[in-house]
């Protein structure tokens, strides 16, 4: 008899565990639901109904990376966009609030969205390569542009560890205490061109959203989307932005810190975009 009661006294206990591990499974940071994520939705909702622009809705998904002075501020330039499960919550969010959908309607983009990104780390960086303008002190001298630096690049995702484990690894001999570079796992990302533009000025090269610039980012576009490019848009110019796709294999190694950042390599210039993963049960 006491025996059952034992067994009885720990079955609630394993149910718990047995439903704990499905809520971590399920709240995974590169995982994407069946559904929008509802809170990211709200945070999404809110940012319309406060009358800002989508972009506004990348929020922590979003990392500058680069800046400009066009000759009496500094601009944001390069950035790189985490589509990951709450940026596009957000998005779709937004979208939702604006145009009134029906239910099925963010359903239906939602899981459209899903099968491009699921499993995968997925990003979308926008390089630049601007001329050196002037000050109104001459106290810089202007150069021309250098399009290499937005052309000729290299992508890499890493992540802090707290061991070594094999040769993939990047190792240094020094370890600094004060941000620490090794050991640091490396995934080597598969890279696709979305668009070059080319323009004689920032406005005219950033016309055409990320977004409008593939299909399978179609269910992200507004109903009243711009005109897409044509073959004789953005060709001519010393302003240029360069777009790319950026994909990896979530990890599947511990990542104790619950941060990665995104690298780019390229002349003159490596700029890292760092992300913070939620605080779920999974990384607590």
């Amino acid at each position: 008899m006491r025996t059952q009661l034992r067994e009885m006294r720990f079955l609630p206990i394993i149910q718990v565990v047995i439903l704990s591990l499905a809520i971590v499974l399920a709240s995974s940071p590169f995982q994407f639901p069946a559904e929008p994520i509802p809170a990211e939705m709200a945070r999404g909702e809110k940012v319309y109904y406060q009358r800002k622009g989508i972009e506004r809705t990348l929020m922590e998904d979003r990392a500058v990376v680069g800046k400009w002075f066009d000759g009496k501020t500094k601009r944001d330039t390069d950035q790189i966009i985490w589509l990951s499960p709450r940026m596009v919550s957000r998005w779709l969010g937004y979208l939702n609030a604006k145009e009134k959908w029906g239910k099925s309607e963010l359903n239906r983009r939602w899981t459209e969205m899903v099968q491009v990104l699921d499993g995968k780390m997925t990003f979308v960086a926008e390089l630049y390569a601007l001329p050196k303008k002037e000050d109104f002190f001459e106290l810089t001298e202007s150069s021309a542009t250098k399009p290499e630096t937005a052309l000729n690049v290299r992508f890499l995702v890493t992540y802090l560890t707290d061991k070594e484990r094999d040769d993939a690894q990047h190792i240094e001999t020094m370890v600094r205490k004060r941000n620490p570079q090794s050991p640091l796992e490396r995934e080597e990302p598969s890279i696709a061109p979305l668009a070059v533009f080319k323009g004689y000025d920032t406005d005219l090269i950033q016309r055409w959203q990320w977004h409008s610039l593939d299909e399978a980012f179609a269910p992200l576009s507004p109903e009243f989307a711009q005109a897409k490019r044509t073959a004789y848009d953005g060709v001519v110019g010393d302003h240029l932005r360069a777009i790319y796709v950026v994909q990896a294999t979530p990890p599947d190694k511990p990542m104790p810190w619950n941060r990665f950042e995104v690298r780019v390599f390229a002349i003159g210039k490596e700029p890292v975009a760092k992300f913070k993963l939620p605080l779920t049960k999974s990384n607590p």
